[in-house]
């Protein structure tokens, strides 16, 4: 794979912290390509696991970050700081990781406007972590400075003049200066009040004719929305230029409420998601006379699976797209249990399923708080007896398959099951397919074709 280095000036102080502007381009293997890659993913997965705990910016919240992305691949090296003094080959590679893992993750994560939020919430996030840690650094040039030149960020600075003349407001507005004394000291900007909405939002900052005057404090926020603002920008032309395909029905239903039959509306969803994502072929999805079955629900089927018609890779919904779309109607088996049961129906399920009272209590109590997918992380724990202080983050009902396979067989059997092929034996009784989520195993089933799927098929088992 060729991966090539953006230019630069030698003579210029480096800076860890990156705008990413300029995408990499030269030779690299395609195993470190794919690790680099996983590893930018297990990066903001903590980034979102923490975020979703704690409160956002707090000191408890960094520290919790820089705790827990310091025991990962990449974590340690995007933590330090570009006053800390490291060998320039070293300092080089580092950066080139960085950079490159960043991009070849936005690649991957452009396809759809879910995974695109998601990818900038996270890099925003760890963007503002980075940024405020080289604020708060000790180093022998300012890190920040130079980033920001670098990208050609200007900020208007206030003139010792202008801010005598507005002292009164920008002591009573700033917190954290409680003297002119202590204004002195500190530098302020002038920026349009839409590059400083955080502070703006929580009255930190003197609003005045459009214009905030930020600390140099809030430079961070000026400089993430810079940042969010460009990353989306970017995302979207990455979107375009991919090849385009057409938004088609993504549904998902539980498993659990899966019978012989299902409404029209929940029908695509089944054989979308759980049945081709939990590698069931298709042969294992059958369980009626073979003729009736050849008649009624081969085309169906087989489209679904990607064999038939305009031969399209159906993807399932995401948590949040299940939330906010598609409400189901009565009778429909697919939608978010959490978000579309009422308060009694949810409860009786959660007891259903053997969880305790209290549990079932802060279930609930998530759920009509509308904190859906922390509801499904608490179940999440209750059902596989896991503690409350257990890390997972569940964004996509396959991920729950995936993350519940592995903890109650184990990586190694999982795999191993779903390599196996899928054989039925009964026909008036529902197949007892082994499934797995392994995506090692995805190439494995996807590439079968239809008739040495059918082949693997017990005709006699459709006898009477």
């Amino acid at each position: 794979m060729e991966i090539t280095e953006s230019k630069g000036s030698s003579a210029e102080p480096q800076v860890r912290l990156q705008f990413y502007r300029d995408p990499p381009s030269g030779s690299e293997q395609l195993d470190t390509v794919q690790n680099l890659c996983l590893a930018r993913l297990r990066l903001l997965k903590a980034v979102e696991e923490v975020g979703q705990d704690m409160i956002k910016g707090s000191k408890e919240y960094m520290e919790r970050l820089k705790m827990k992305l310091g025991k990962l691949d990449l974590g340690a090296s995007l933590l330090t700081t570009s006053g800390v003094h490291v060998d320039g080959l070293r300092f080089r590679e580092e950066i080139r990781r960085d950079v490159l893992s960043h991009f070849l993750l936005r690649l991957a994560m452009c396809r759809t406007e879910d995974q695109r939020r998601w990818f900038i919430t996270q890099e925003t996030d760890l963007f503002r972590l980075r940024f405020q840690l080289e604020q708060n650094a000790d180093s022998r040039f300012s890190a920040v400075a130079a980033f920001l030149s670098a990208n050609g960020i200007h900020f208007d600075s206030l003139s010792d003049a202008e801010r005598s003349d507005l002292a009164p407001e920008l002591l009573a507005a700033t917190p954290g200066i409680g003297s002119d004394a202590e204004l002195a000291t500190v530098a302020f900007y002038r920026a349009h009040f839409t590059e400083a909405l955080d502070l703006v939002r929580s009255r930190r900052v003197y609003l005045r004719d459009g214009f905030a005057y930020v600390p140099e404090t809030g430079v961070v926020s000026m400089a993430t929305t810079r940042f969010r603002a460009h990353l989306s920008h970017q995302l979207a032309v990455a979107c375009r230029a991919l090849p385009y395909l057409g938004e088609d029905a993504r549904l998902w239903c539980s498993a659990a409420r899966l019978t012989s039959w299902l409404r029209p509306a929940s029908r695509p969803a089944c054989s979308i998601c759980t049945l081709p994502c939990a590698a069931i072929i298709i042969s294992g999805t059958l369980a009626v006379d073979g003729d009736k079955f050849a008649k009624e629900y081969a085309y169906g089927i087989r489209y679904n699976y990607g064999k038939e018609g305009k031969r399209a890779d159906f993807s399932p919904y995401s948590c949040v797209r299940i939330i906010t779309t598609n409400q189901p109607g009565q009778g429909d088996s697919h939608g978010c249990p959490f978000r579309h049961c009422g308060a009694d129906l949810l409860a009786q399920r959660l007891q259903a399923a053997g969880i305790s009272q209290d549990q079932a209590q802060g279930i609930l109590t998530r759920a009509k708080d509308s904190q859906y997918q922390l509801a499904c992380r608490d179940y999440f724990r209750a059902v596989h007896k896991l503690s409350s202080d257990h890390e997972v983050s569940i964004n996509h009902p396959n991920q729950y398959y995936e993350e519940s396979r592995a903890l109650l067989l184990g990586n190694g059997q999982q795999q191993q099951s779903a390599r196996a092929p899928v054989r039925v034996t009964k026909v008036k009784a529902a197949p007892a397919a082994t499934a797995a989520g392994s995506q090692a195993a995805e190439s494995d089933w996807l590439d079968e074709t239809i008739d040495q799927e059918m082949s693997q098929v017990d005709l006699s088992a459709y006898e009477a």
